[in-house]
């Protein structure tokens, strides 16, 4: 969930506490769908920027919704110099000069929105360095997605504290005395 200041604190049981958690994971996981371009592009956007620190994804770049979207194959324009010499192919290191000593596996389109179908199961190979700041870029991206919907998550908080009509029904339902028949 995103955290904001001043937000509205309010004391759940743990059962109220996870359905609200995964409630708004399902809303989050649903409007970051809706982005599925900007992993592939914040994937070029990471392996074309030469600097040595993080950059900024202000002004940079582009989180427009693309429901549409479909994959353009950039992971394979990286790919074979994994394949060839097994190198990280965003620092060119050999992944035995690194902390981990090994290539990592990074999802382009995160399995746990996207999930683990062929079509979503892109993977690139990265030393844990660069998988590291790749995955700190796209925490920033997600960020910027989710909070252009900050309106969702009161509507959510408000429909989720909002009296359910199964509460209303067995509120009612224990009224009426066992003997009733209808």
């Amino acid at each position: 969930m995103i955290s904001r200041k001043n937000e509205l604190r309010v004391d759940l049981c743990v059962d109220c506490h996870n359905e609200l958690g995964n409630t708004t994971r399902d809303m989050e996981n649903e409007i970051l769908m809706n982005h599925k371009g900007c992993y592939e592009r914040i994937l070029n956007f990471f392996m074309d920027y030469q600097g040595r620190n993080l950059p900024s994804l202000n002004g940079h770049f582009q989180l427009n919704p693309d429901p549409n979207y479909l994959y353009r194959g950039s992971v394979e324009l990286y790919q074979s110099q994994i394949i060839e010499g097994m190198v990280c192919p965003k620092c060119k290191r050999n992944p035995k000069h690194t902390k981990l000593g090994m290539l990592t596996k990074h999802h382009v389109f995160k399995s746990a929105i996207f999930g683990k179908n062929g079509k979503n199961d892109i993977i690139i190979y990265l030393c844990r360095d660069c998988h590291s700041d790749l995955e700190i870029l796209i925490t920033k991206m997600e960020m910027l997605i989710l909070e252009k919907h900050k309106s969702a998550y009161t509507d959510l908080f408000k429909d989720f504290m909002a009296p359910k009509e199964r509460d209303r029904l067995s509120q009612t339902k224990a009224l009426w005395p066992e003997e009733v028949k209808i």
